[in-house]
């Protein structure tokens, strides 16, 4: 997809490329939801953290996602239970719920303009086989105190299920809006973001880590307290 709906209907600030070298205490790479947000909580104990990205703020898939901010991903607990255990399962279930309390709370602070709206998500299916899945997912959830409620309609939904989970409390938002705000908050915070600055290698010297990246420039970043991160756009 060349641009999505969100990255069309939002200009953004420029942040201009790097254009010599540089030392830094937290390098983040990649300038999406989960750089910017690792940015935010770093800003509490660092005043010299920077953020490169090889294209813009928000680009990349945090710019072309669906707009839903939610601990329901699919069918997604009784195979994590399966796989890796019932305590993994509800880790990654309590992980998605701080997420969304994160965002909900700097929308609120910061009283950003995003079109943030809680509302319940739904899994269904029209499928007698897929009605066999939404139950065992609704037994493991039932098991991990997931509070997925089961139902056999949507009301107002103008398609005939067999069955389907709901789960109360998740959000929707313009993803690209409330990066773009988000970006300046932590500019403002003392964190320093360039565009089209693609890390192009990664070395490693005594105490340091050395990011390589627009022409002969280079970021030092302390090798501590994994003071590199690579977050995904």
């Amino acid at each position: 997809m060349e641009n999505s709906f969100w990255i069309l209907n939002n200009e953004s600030e420029d942040y201009s490329a790097l254009d010599k070298s540089i030392d830094a205490e937290y390098l983040i790479v990649g300038a999406g939801l989960t750089g910017l947000h690792t940015a935010y909580l770093l800003s509490d104990i660092s005043s010299n953290i920077v953020i490169v990205d090889a294209n813009k703020v928000g680009s990349g898939s945090s710019g072309r996602n669906t707009g839903k901010v939610t601990s329901s991903h699919g069918l997604i607990y009784d195979y994590i239970s399966q796989k890796y255990g019932d305590k993994s399962s509800k880790l990654y279930y309590e992980a998605n719920e701080e997420g969304l309390r994160l965002i909900k709370d700097i929308v609120q602070k910061y009283n950003i303009d995003c079109n943030f709206e809680t509302v319940p998500n739904y899994i269904f299916t029209t499928e007698d086989e897929g009605l066999e899945e939404i139950k065992k997912e609704y037994k493991s959830c039932e098991r991990l105190g997931i509070p997925y409620e089961y139902l056999n309609n949507i009301e107002g939904f103008p398609i005939k299920i067999k069955g389907a989970l709901k789960l109360d409390n998740q959000a929707q938002f313009d993803s690209k809006k409330y990066m773009n705000k988000l970006a300046q908050i932590i500019c403002e915070k003392g964190v320093s973001i360039y565009e089209n600055t693609p890390v192009l290698g990664l070395d490693t010297d005594k105490n340091e880590y050395i990011a390589k990246v627009n022409g002969d420039n280079e970021i030092k970043a302390k090798n501590s307290n994994n003071s590199i991160i690579k977050p995904m756009a």
